[in-house]
């Protein structure tokens, strides 16, 4: 009988411990990773960081990876590379976290192969539908509908995507780099919205009408109306 305990108990363990194992291999970058400690990640074994340099300021700091336990996003695997044996090319994931408490503060996340950036822009369409604003480099690329940006934002975080072609290894191939941040950390928002194209004017606009239903395409005729034709020239 005792013999019984004393096997179900090490089965149990071993249970135990294969369930974790298993749910840090399954780690989602969907999941609540903003806001958390960094410890969420570089407690996850086998997971190898680059410390880099960020220029958000001082107070902050990058680990990027190119590990295939931290590159799946909705559930979708985002390892791939352009260059093999290399890390040119290769997919990674980067998290920015303040200095002071290890608060994860944004995730940006890079493809460089066709198939994964495309991957990467079904996946925020299939999970949060038509974007809030699209860009395009220059009026010629609107016409013709090749855009370079698109945001989607959500009740709680904002999805910053830059797509484009690019010329790697002697080959132009199609990459991507998503920045998801929380809506509530302001100083990242802002950041990152001056960088994708117009979405830092048009957050002012609409913090000054505390207004959180003004959409970025009342924003365009808004401004269309004052005469000022470049941000519909440039951006939908």
């Amino acid at each position: 009988m005792k013999i019984l305990k004393l096997i179900t108990i090490i089965l149990c363990v071993m249970s135990m411990n294969r369930c974790k194992s298993q749910s840090k291999v399954n780690f989602d970058l969907s999941e609540e990773v903003l806001g958390n400690k960094t410890s969420i990640i570089t407690s996850i074994n086998s997971v190898k960081f680059n410390k880099i340099p960020l220029p958000i300021g001082e107070n902050y700091d990058c680990l990027r990876s190119y590990s295939k336990e931290l590159l799946t996003f909705y559930n979708i695997d985002f390892e791939d590379t352009l260059v093999p044996d290399s890390n040119y090319g290769r997919n990674s994931v980067t998290f920015n976290f303040s200095k002071k408490d290890s608060i994860i503060e944004s995730i940006s996340i890079n493809t460089y192969t066709k198939k994964s950036s495309k991957k990467m822009l079904e996946t925020l369409h299939n999970n949060f539908g038509k974007e809030n604003y699209t860009g395009f480099e220059d009026v010629e690329n609107k016409k013709q509908g090749n855009f370079n940006v698109k945001i989607w934002e959500t009740d709680k975080n904002t999805f910053f995507l830059e797509y484009k072609l690019q010329e790697m290894h002697e080959e132009v191939t199609q990459t991507s780099y998503l920045v998801v941040v929380a809506n509530s950390n302001k100083f990242i928002l802002n950041y990152y919205a001056s960088y994708f194209g117009y979405w830092e004017d048009y957050l002012l606009e609409r913090n000054k009408k505390e207004d959180s239903n003004y959409t970025y395409q009342q924003f365009l005729i808004d401004e269309n109306k004052k005469g000022n034709q470049v941000y519909s020239k440039y951006s939908q």
